[in-house]
């Protein structure tokens, strides 16, 4: 299995392709072009920070998610993945760096509402630890 989130719905910075690759590093079946309307709204809201020696709140945006077989690359194996990001004309002061993030899976994985409330319960320890702290 392999898993995009993103920081936000997604926007011009958020379209990718990713090239499955061999243990060789070499190109195999197809590549697969992630585009943000397949993305599922997670409803979990993230916080955005600037840039800096001492970076400010600025707001915060919901996470999407996304997630799909190898058998989409039409193949049944993957050793890594080729990132690429294409090169596009961004609006003034829109964010030209991506904020998604891919992950991959050879075990099982659980449905996106079972990973939803596994993030939601890592969430609520991490808030406690800090408070304790």
């Amino acid at each position: 299995k392999v898993f995009i989130t993103e920081r936000g719905i997604g926007g011009a910075n958020s379209k990718f392709s990713l090239q499955a690759l061999d243990s060789k590093g070499n190109p195999i079946g197809k590549v697969v072009n992630v585009d943000t309307k397949n993305r599922i709204n997670t409803n979990i809201q993230l916080a955005t920070y600037g840039q800096g020696n001492d970076p400010k709140f600025i707001g915060s945006q919901t996470m999407s998610y996304y997630s799909f077989d190898v058998a989409q690359f039409g193949v049944n194996q993957i050793s890594s993945l080729r990132i690429t990001t294409p090169n596009v004309h961004l609006s003034s002061g829109q964010d030209i760096q991506p904020d998604f993030k891919v992950f991959g899976s050879a075990a099982p994985v659980p449905e996106p509402g079972t990973m939803l409330a596994l993030a939601a319960g890592a969430g609520l320890i991490a808030a406690r630890r800090r408070r304790k702290a």
